[in-house]
């Protein structure tokens, strides 16, 4: 791959680190594998079968059901005609049940809150640890599923992780994640596969920086200004007073 390199030093010192690549070093702590779900579900939380929901009913009839979306992806709640739950979030299946409350239960509220996750199948590949058909709940984030099978190896992107789904591509920059400015949470369905392609070119950046390392260039992007590869380091050590140096390797590894 091709790599450029920028060193930034004091004029009288020419000193410098050993390089490590950046962001990989997330996946070296290991993932509970009996991991505890704490905190609301989002709104956006898409519905599937096997999803358990708790509902409240409050007023002159009182009553708390749990029910199952079940194999033909319907909520079968007594005194209701089955709703179409499968592929609604659970903001869209809060107002069918209240609108359906409304009209079958006068003067009752109903509160609808999710008991239990459903279990999907994604499978993991290209460039991680341990490649595999991994088994988890629904709730499940790329990053942590790539946590579950090793992490990505350092021949593997960050910066382009795939997410096939049906005839949809959905790309995934870790970056954004790890640096959380920019985070865009994707949570994974079941049948989605998670792809971990090789890696794109990198620039390496070293000397009187906060943060010296090996950085991988945005997707499809062979060059960047120098002023977003210092951002990337998180900036000069100090503002004044730097030597810049910059070197360019072609694909053979030649000046």
């Amino acid at each position: 791959r091709r790599q450029r390199q920028m060193c930034i030093r004091d004029r009288d010192n020419t000193d410098e680190a050993v390089l490590e690549q950046f962001g990989y070093s997330i996946f070296n702590r290991t993932p509970s594998m009996n991991q505890i779900l704490t905190g609301s579900i989002p709104d956006d939380y898409v519905l599937g079968v096997g999803d358990d929901l708790i509902i409240s009913f409050r007023g002159s009839n009182e009553e708390i059901i749990s029910i199952k979306v079940d194999r033909e992806g319907r909520l079968v709640i007594p005194s209701m005609n089955p709703i179409a739950a499968s592929g609604l979030s659970l903001a869209e299946i809060r107002s069918v049940i209240k609108n359906n409350v409304a009209e079958s239960r006068i003067g009752t509220e109903v509160f609808v809150s999710v008991a239990t996750l459903r279990q999907i199948s994604v499978l993991v590949a290209g460039e991680v640890e341990n490649p595999s058909l991994v088994r988890t709940n629904s709730l499940v984030t790329p990053m942590e599923l790539l946590l579950q099978v090793g992490g990505v190896k350092k021949t593997g992107t960050l910066r382009n992780i795939i997410i096939l789904r049906g005839n949809k591509k959905i790309s995934v920059d870790l970056y954004n994640t790890i640096e959380g400015s920019k985070a865009n949470i994707t949570l994974l369905r079941d049948g989605d596969r998670l792809i971990v392609p090789t890696i794109g070119p990198t620039i390496a950046i070293s000397g009187h920086v906060i943060r010296p390392g090996i950085y991988e260039l945005p997707f499809s992007q062979g060059s960047i200004p120098a002023k977003d590869v210092l951002e990337l380091a998180g900036g000069t050590v100090r503002k004044n007073g730097n030597a810049y140096t910059h070197l360019r390797y072609d694909d053979t590894g030649k000046l």
